[in-house]
């Protein structure tokens, strides 16, 4: 038998077929293993989605939480139907829910049983911080937690009927998930392995794809406002209280660990900012060197409100010693502490440096080892020596170490004083101011001394310690104990006055006073005291004002200022008087100005003529005439250059509508460039001093600090 012999053909031969073979081309491999790949995708897919039925257990469970977030929205914001923070709230849960497919069924149940329950205490303690200081809870205030058995009677006191829902929405689900034991629903071998997988792959795609909805609609206002946290209250409406906490929690990690870095630019944009700012020599004013040598004492007046000064009960007046220095020194009646989370201690730290505050925390928490250009150092460089007291433990707010960073020499708190009478949360003011006298007396003069008060903190307990005073129940319980905290408070500080004068200490010293954040009254209890039916956004806040005032008696002409004044002004108004310098202020010098801009953490800012909300961008204008005035100059250049957008509606017409949204409304393009300017100037300025805080940029240059604002001046 023979054999053949077979001859093999190159690509360009042809046989008698017809047929030719071919080396597969890379491209063509590439496409069959993308075609496998989806194929195999897609089978996955379906496999998920034939899950046999969707899982009740979690179905209810992230009800249950999405109801939970949505309670709590009704009690913060003004819009708690917006659909983003639906979906956002939908895809955190799904994925929590995802988890918990990874627990055979028995002991899934008691996964969502126990995310409930932390899921509940953190909308309880949102809602009540929130109630306390308009804002929500941060995970960079958790050193503060070991304070909070001094402040519990506070909390205690914020607590509502109402919040009883958040606790229900829990025992409903608790519920739920035990009848499903008893009835035999959580028996793990009733749940193939294949199908919880089926149930936890179709529970992640729904998160996935919801979070993409999600995330498809945000618009770069809200990315920015997320990424900055700047308004918590307008996050928590917009994303949920959940995906805001994840955020702080991002950003928390973010900044603790330095993995940010400033830029070349941006430090660039910083110094510029204050080069113009002191380029043009200070004019001087009548005021300016006024307080010059003098020594200066502050008194930090706790929840001292200003809509409360010169007010009457019964005929007679809540303050009558503040009252009396305000009709013979300056007083501010228009005046913004701008505090944030840190309330008390951010009264202190923008009092101190002209510095905003962060709206993510407590600087004095977490940017106390930074360097600050502060009056204490300023005033020490003249001679002065500072000190600070205060009745409560020192390490409240980290004061103790947080006032060195500050510059006082000598900081007296809770162990140098002796408590022999205790009001609230420590040393009753009187007993503090009378203890405070002698440390005044005997620290080298020129003297700066910072006096933090206390007995006038919510919840206003302790009646019988008061002191007589009939306040009634004027406008509720609450306000009612308000009146006579404030009362007595006032008194104190009428006696520490006269002993400083006895003393003969008042001839050479000039006093400032500030209330150092409102008291936290409700819309109702502010509704009642003015007398008004309805009460908006806007009037609400800016009944929200606090004392502050000026007295010496060098000051011969006494003068009530009406302008707005925020805290940030205050170091440039005192530096001017004092005869110092302050050249890293963001405030102004408020006698300097013409008018005033006061813009507060979350972006909101007002001046004498308008307020602008920040969470919903909407503003009220308050002053029609000033409106007017600014859209006719704006026309009258218009016209010169023969522009079109001068026939418009008159100015009457154009700003018929207040509040409401700048584009939208009908408020007219001229005040809507007005507020726009505006907004975007102050937010920058917000930006400015943030990144101060967050690179320390007021460090002495060195190997390890190589932007440095100091190198300017």
């Amino acid at each position: 038998m023979k054999s053949k012999l077979v001859v093999a053909q190159t690509p360009a031969d042809s046989t008698a077929s017809g047929r030719s073979f071919h080396q597969p081309t890379e491209s063509l491999v590439d496409e069959l293993v993308t075609e496998r790949f989806f194929a195999r995708f897609r089978r996955v897919v379906l496999q998920i989605l034939a899950a046999p039925k969707i899982d009740r257990a979690a179905s209810v469970f992230i009800a249950s939480a999405i109801l939970g977030g949505f309670i709590l929205r009704m009690k913060m914001v003004d819009f708690p139907l917006d659909p983003k923070a639906f979906l956002s709230d939908l895809a955190v849960f799904s994925l929590f829910a995802t988890i918990g497919f990874l627990f055979k069924r028995s002991w899934r149940h008691v996964y969502y049983i126990t995310a409930s329950v932390i899921f509940c205490l953190l909308l309880l303690f949102d809602t009540i911080y929130f109630r306390s200081h308009h804002s929500v809870l941060s995970v960079f205030l958790m050193p503060q937690i070991q304070f909070l058995p001094q402040v519990i009677n506070a909390a205690v006191s914020l607590v509502h009927w109402t919040d009883a829902f958040f606790v229900i929405n829990t025992v409903a689900l608790t519920v739920f998930l035990v009848r499903r034991r008893r009835r035999g629903r959580m028996d793990p071998s009733a749940e193939p392995r294949v199908d919880r997988l089926r149930k936890a792959g179709t529970t992640l795609l729904v998160a996935l794809l919801v979070f993409g909805i999600f995330a498809a609609f945000l618009t770069r206002t809200e990315s920015s406002r997320l990424k900055k946290q700047w308004n918590r209250p307008f996050l928590v409406e917009r994303f949920g209280v959940f995906t805001f906490h994840a955020s702080d929690i991002i950003k928390y990690a973010v900044s603790s660990y330095g993995f940010t870095k400033i830029t070349d630019e941006d430090f660039k944009k910083v110094a510029k900012f204050f080069k113009e700012r002191t380029a043009t020599p200070k004019t001087p004013n009548a005021y300016t060197n006024l307080l010059k040598g003098q020594n200066l004492i502050v008194i930090h007046a706790e929840s001292i409100q200003g809509a409360f000064i010169f007010a009457r009960v019964g005929g007679v007046e809540i303050t009558p010693n503040i009252n009396r220095i305000a009709r013979q020194g300056f007083y501010f009646d228009n005046f913004y502490t701008q505090q944030s989370s840190g309330t008390s201690s951010d009264s202190e730290l923008t009092f101190n440096t002209s510095l905003y505050p962060i709206n993510n925390g407590t600087v004095f928490i977490s940017h106390f080892k930074n360097h600050y250009a502060t009056l204490a150092d300023m005033l020490g460089e003249k001679g002065y020596t500072s000190i600070a007291t205060h009745g409560n433990n020192g390490e409240f707010w980290n004061r103790d170490v947080m006032n060195t960073t500050l510059g006082y020499s000598r900081f007296y708190s809770k162990k140098d004083f002796e408590i022999d009478d205790v009001i609230g949360m420590g040393l009753s003011d009187m007993s503090f101011f009378r203890q405070s006298l002698d440390f005044i007396q005997n620290t080298p003069k020129p003297l700066y001394a910072t006096l933090i008060t206390l007995t006038n903190h919510t919840p206003f307990e302790e009646l019988d310690k008061y002191g007589e005073f009939d306040s009634g129940d004027i406008e509720g319980p609450r306000l009612s104990r308000y009146f006579k905290s404030l009362h007595y408070a006032d008194k104190a500080i009428g006696y520490f006055l006269d002993e400083l004068d006895n003393r003969g200490l008042l001839d050479d010293t000039a006093i400032v006073l500030y209330g150092d954040h409102p008291v936290g009254l409700s819309y109702d209890a502010v509704k009642e005291f003015m007398g008004v039916e309805s009460l908006d956004w806007f009037e609400y806040n800016r009944f929200n004002t606090n004392p502050f005032l000026i007295w010496s008696r060098k000051i011969d002409r006494p003068t009530t200022v009406h302008k707005p004044m925020g805290m940030i002004d205050v170091l440039p108004t005192l530096a001017n008087m004092m005869g110092i310098e302050a050249p890293f202020a963001f405030g102004n010098d408020i006698f300097n100005v013409d008018s005033n801009q006061v813009v507060f953490p979350d972006g909101s800012w007002l001046d004498e003529h308008i307020f602008y909300n920040s969470s919903n961008m909407e503003f009220k204008i308050f002053d029609e005439d000033y409106v007017d005035g600014y859209v006719e100059s704006i026309c009258s250049v218009a016209r010169g250059q023969r522009s079109p957008r001068c026939n418009e509606p008159p100015a009457s017409r154009i700003f018929q509508y207040r509040p409401g949204k700048p584009a939208v409304c009908g408020l007219g393009r001229y005040a809507y460039e007005h507020v726009h300017s505006s907004t975007a100037a102050l937010n920058r300025n917000l930006g400015f001093s943030s990144l101060i805080l967050e690179h320390d940029l007021l460090h002495p240059s060195d190997a390890k600090h190589q932007y440095s604002l100091l190198d300017l001046h």
